[in-house]
């Protein structure tokens, strides 16, 4: 036992003045301690600096008495009560959705790097839906019951568009969880969604998928034959698609310093590449992609030109091939089926076909060894392709 004016000259140690109020001096401080035994465990906790008087001292150690006299740990307590002064004052300043949706999705679009402007338009659209449903709506307050009620007028009549919407949904609340704001994600699946809504496998056994439309190889001829005798640049944008098999994005942005004519190629550089590569995709030009080439407009920077000296849009490109067939569900991407469905029924190499697609083909140890663009392949294929196509061009 100490008094109080002996505390400044009392040496290295820890000292006790009364029951549980202890002083504790290292060579560079004094502070009081409190030490108790609590279900046969000793514990102790910091009561600040020396500094202050001793009656502050026995005013903090009382409740901790009264706490440890009830069976209560004030280690648990203190624990506690800061916890719930946090939770308190996350609430207060907790948004509500409309207010931290656009921060959210600019930290999606950094993190997931979306390949397409179509993706973008997608998920802008879908933030305003999820506006409507949940946007006065503090994050905190949003729960499973009112996800499930919001998805259930599309989750098993429009399954795509409900499986979108929650997918949206689940990375909005995600960046949410991941700052703190929430402890839970009330759109995730397992465990949550799942108890709520069937699960979206069982839902599409019951429906017929949807694909986008592929002609037949027949069909696809006699069409690119039609549209070849056709002078429009959007008509020619068609036939140069089905000849290389690429996607709209890929040669409907084409540019002139993109196409060598000595070495015969068209290469899709890595800002229009789906994969995003870091390398151009090079593509074979046929003896009817050179014909073709022969009849573009030359004058400015791309291959097909519109008004202004900018390239042609997909919609116009979409547009002729809608007219030259007479159906309204052709799609460009379609082209690309097609392709793929004359090389099967041809049996044409599986890799080299899947090449021209820029698809990504085995595991990755297969990729890895299979590094080579088999070009010449390619273009031996591709001529065999547009022969087909158009054999008197």
């Amino acid at each position: 036992m100490f008094n109080v004016k002996s505390i400044p000259t009392l040496p290295i140690g820890i000292h006790c003045y009364e029951r549980g109020v202890y002083l504790r001096v290292t060579t560079h401080s004094r502070s009081w301690l409190y030490k108790y035994q609590l279900n046969g465990k000793r514990r102790e906790l910091g009561l600040g600096s020396a500094d202050q008087p001793l009656s502050a001292v026995l005013a903090k150690v009382a409740p901790l008495k009264a706490l440890v006299a009830q069976g209560i740990d004030p280690k648990d307590q203190i624990a506690r009560e800061k916890a719930e002064k946090k939770a308190a004052e996350v609430k207060s300043s907790m948004p509500t959705f409309s207010e931290y949706v656009d921060h959210a999705f600019e930290k999606i679009l950094y993190l997931r790097g979306f390949t397409g402007a179509k993706t973008e338009v997608a998920w802008r659209c879908d933030i305003g839906v999820l506006k409507g449903a949940f946007g006065k709506q503090r994050l905190d307050a949003i729960h499973r019951d009112d996800v499930a009620s919001f998805l259930r007028q599309w989750w098993t009549t429009k399954p795509r568009r409900g499986k979108d919407l929650r997918m949206r949904l689940y990375g909005i609340l995600n960046v949410a969880k991941g700052e703190g704001l929430i402890q839970s994600n009330p759109a995730e699946w397992k465990g949550c969604l799942d108890a709520s809504l069937p699960p979206m496998g069982l839902v599409r056994r019951s429906m017929p998928e949807k694909h986008h439309t592929a002609i037949t190889p027949e069909e696809l001829r006699e069409l690119i034959g039609k549209l070849w005798m056709e002078d429009k640049v959007s008509s020619l944008a068609v036939v140069f698609g089905a000849l290389t098999a690429g996607r709209a994005n890929e040669y409907i942005k084409g540019k002139w310093d993109e196409i060598d004519l000595e070495e015969k190629t068209f290469s899709v550089p890595q800002e229009r590449r789906k994969d995003k590569k870091p390398y151009p995709h090079v593509v074979p030009l046929t003896r009817q992609l050179l014909r073709l080439i022969d009849r573009l407009d030359t004058s400015g920077d791309y291959l097909f030109q519109g008004r202004g000296r900018s390239a042609i849009n997909q919609g116009t490109a979409l547009y002729a091939i809608k007219h030259a067939s007479g159906r309204d569900d052709m799609t460009l991407h379609g082209l690309r089926s097609t392709f793929s469905d004359w090389c099967a029924k041809n049996e044409k190499n599986f890799l080299v076909s899947e090449k021209q697609l820029m698809h990504a083909v085995g595991n990755n140890v297969f990729r890895a060894y299979q590094r080579d663009d088999l070009l010449e392949q390619r273009r031996k294929l591709m001529q065999e392709w547009a022969d087909y196509l158009l054999p008197n061009v």
